[in-house]
C-alpha cells in the first residue's frame, strides 16, 4: 500500500511488462504476485507513449549443481561486451597476455621501436582498467 502511495505521489506510470503476468507463486499456487515492475514519469511517458518492457529470465539456485555451469557463465559473461565491469576484466586479462608476449620477444633481444611503443601502450591500457576496478571498489565501500 505505501508503495502504491508512493508510484501516486511521484506520478509514476507502469510500463506493461512483457511475458508473464506474474513474477511470483507461492508454493501452492493459491497466491501469485507481480513483484517486477517498470516505472516511467509521467514527462518521460509523454515523449513516447509506446515504451513497453520484457520481464526477466528466471535463475534457479539448483543450476549451480550442475557441472559445469559456473565455467559456462564465466566464460559467456567474458564474452559479453555489454557488460562493463566484466568486460574491464577481460580486457585486462587480454592485456596482460599481449603485455606477456611482447616482453618475450623483448626478452629475446627482438626489440624494435615499435614494439617498445606497443608495450607502453598496453601498460597504459592495463593502468586504465586497474584505475577503473579501484573506483569501483571505493564506490562499494562507500555502500
Amino acid at each position: 500500500d505505501a508503495f502504491n502511495r508512493f508510484i501516486l505521489q511521484a506520478n509514476l506510470q507502469e510500463i506493461p511488462l512483457g511475458g508473464c503476468s506474474f513474477t511470483w507463486c507461492h508454493i501452492s499456487a493459491k497466491k501469485m504476485s507481480k513483484l517486477d515492475r517498470f516505472l516511467m514519469s509521467e514527462g518521460l511517458l509523454g515523449v513516447n507513449p509506446n515504451f513497453s518492457a520484457l520481464t526477466l529470465d528466471r535463475m534457479y539456485y539448483y543450476w549451480f549443481e550442475i557441472d559445469g555451469f559456473e565455467e559456462m557463465i564465466s566464460k559467456a559473461w567474458c564474452e559479453c561486451p555489454i557488460v562493463e565491469r566484466q568486460s574491464n576484466k577481460c580486457k585486462k586479462r587480454a592485456f596482460k597476455e599481449d603485455l606477456h608476449d611482447l616482453e618475450i620477444v623483448i626478452d629475446q633481444g627482438n626489440a624494435m621501436d615499435d614494439i617498445l611503443y606497443k608495450r607502453m601502450e598496453i601498460i597504459k591500457d592495463i593502468q586504465e582498467a586497474e584505475k577503473v576496478d579501484n573506483l569501483e571498489a571505493a564506490q562499494k565501500a562507500k555502500i
